[in-house]
């Protein structure tokens, strides 16, 4: 008999790339419909607003059939999972006291117009940082822990730590992360989950033919989890582009990696995330900007210093001496300055580095 297994996921599929929320959320504050995303008339309008702004290309409904609201729901969810627009209070709820606490339902939150009026990529990603590290489940009782609350985006940040510090790199591949990682809670210890990931790597390593391998590996899980092959890889996809999004991991090769500036950030993360009293308490946490350590002046001005050494290490001159930084919102300014510029440097570097990988790179494309 198949076992339940609830795959973990930061969004949902539909919405695979977290910063197209952005452009949505800038064409919902500028119409009628906020604040107007529920009930199945809504939610095809939603889904036609969607279509006639570009924001997704829209199939042709079968002949004889109108076209359902699931796409302007699932967009609507994806945007209030993360805490940019306000959500609908739970069949169970008080639902009076609930929803006047919270706010009025897919109205734009502040943490929305945070995003919404975010001008640098440098911005963009602590949103979305914000967005994860409020990020509970279960929020609509999804997964079950031993405190009743899973928190994923320190789960992996734990297993990198712990793979850095078991095997020298923190690295975690695409395939780790939709066979092993995001099958795994935080009811699992983190060593556990660490032994799981070495011991799948080893075997796979060890395998002949990789992808047949993948293929194999998947299809046990499918079976015993009563799930679709290609949904591992799906949800997959989305928790990595989500994750990236945060600005704390990047890409190296087709593993994530952490951004070495942002070490001081990710370690404060993951000692300790304070966990919501209620549901109440997590939605208004999450749809005001959930806090994170930067907003205290003594880690800010760490992690500030941190980015300035990078920089400095790649010959830029960083005087900060001469810059303003008496408040947290302050050293934020002047650090964003700084990660747009640091990753404009990575990208210079990248494309120098290709010059000398002619050869390689048209051995690939062959």
């Amino acid at each position: 008999m198949a076992q339940k297994q609830p795959i973990w996921l930061f969004g949902n599929t539909t919405v695979r790339s977290p910063f197209r929320l952005r452009d949505c959320l800038i064409l919902l504050s500028r119409s009628s419909m906020e604040g107007n995303l529920y009930g199945e008339r809504e939610e095809v309008a939603f889904r036609e607003f969607l279509g006639e702004h570009g924001i997704v290309s829209l199939a042709e409904p079968q002949k004889g059939k109108k076209p359902t609201g699931d796409l302007g729901r699932k967009w609507r969810h994806a945007m209030t999972k993360l805490g940019f627009l306000y959500p609908k209070a739970p069949k169970m709820a008080l639902l009076e006291k609930w929803q006047q606490e919270i706010g009025n339902p897919s109205e734009i939150s502040p943490h929305g117009w945070h995003l919404i009026e975010a001008e640098t990529v440098s911005g963009w990603q602590e949103c979305f940082l914000r967005s994860l590290v409020g990020l509970y489940l279960p929020m609509e009782k999804h997964h079950h822990s031993a405190n009743g609350l899973f928190h994923p985006l320190r789960h992996i940040l734990t297993l990198m730590k712990n793979l850095e510090q078991m095997t020298g790199e923190c690295r975690l591949n695409p395939v780790e992360m939709a066979l092993v990682a995001q099958l795994s809670e935080n009811m699992t210890s983190s060593d556990i989950v660490t032994k799981e990931v070495i011991s799948f790597r080893e075997q796979r390593d060890k395998a002949k033919n990789k992808k047949a391998f993948d293929n194999e590996y998947t299809q046990l899980l499918a079976k015993k989890y009563s799930k679709e092959a290609g949904t591992f890889g799906d949800y997959a996809d989305m928790n990595l582009r989500h994750l990236k999004a945060t600005g704390l991991v990047h890409n190296q090769g087709r593993s994530i990696v952490f951004v070495p500036e942002k070490r001081f950030l990710i370690d404060k993360l993951i000692d300790g995330i304070p966990h919501p009293v209620d549901d109440i308490a997590q939605w208004k946490s999450i749809c005001n900007g959930t806090p994170l350590p930067t907003d205290e002046k003594g880690n800010a001005l760490v992690v500030l210093q941190s980015l300035a050494e990078q920089l400095e290490l790649r010959g830029y001159k960083c005087d900060l001496k001469s810059r303003k930084l008496d408040t947290p919102q302050e050293i934020s300014l002047v650090r964003y300055e700084l990660e747009d510029l640091f990753q404009q440097l990575k990208e210079l570097e990248y494309a120098a580095q290709q010059r000398s990988m002619a050869e390689e790179i048209s051995a690939f494309f062959d």
